[in-house]
């Protein structure tokens, strides 16, 4: 009986870490998943932050357009 109960207990143990193994591995493999999409989402951000990207916008999207050379703003600061 003794002997049953020992190889119970062993069975079990080896089961409960199985079944870590896997969910280990899940893990893992969860975790490459994220860091890629985290990888394609830094560079799909720094492609909307480019310069390029916001003059086409103001120019095309916003109609905005760039100075006449003989327009200027002058500021004065008050100290």
């Amino acid at each position: 009986m003794f002997f049953f109960s020992v190889a119970v207990f062993v069975l079990a143990h080896y089961s409960l870490l199985l079944g870590i193994s896997y969910q280990t591995g899940r893990l893992q493999r969860e975790i490459t998943a994220l860091k890629s999409e985290q990888y394609q989402l830094k560079l799909e951000a720094a492609g909307l932050n480019s310069l390029d990207r916001i003059e086409a916008i103001a120019l095309e999207e916003l109609g905005l357009i760039y100075p006449d050379a003989n327009q200027h703003i002058i500021l004065t600061l008050d100290r």
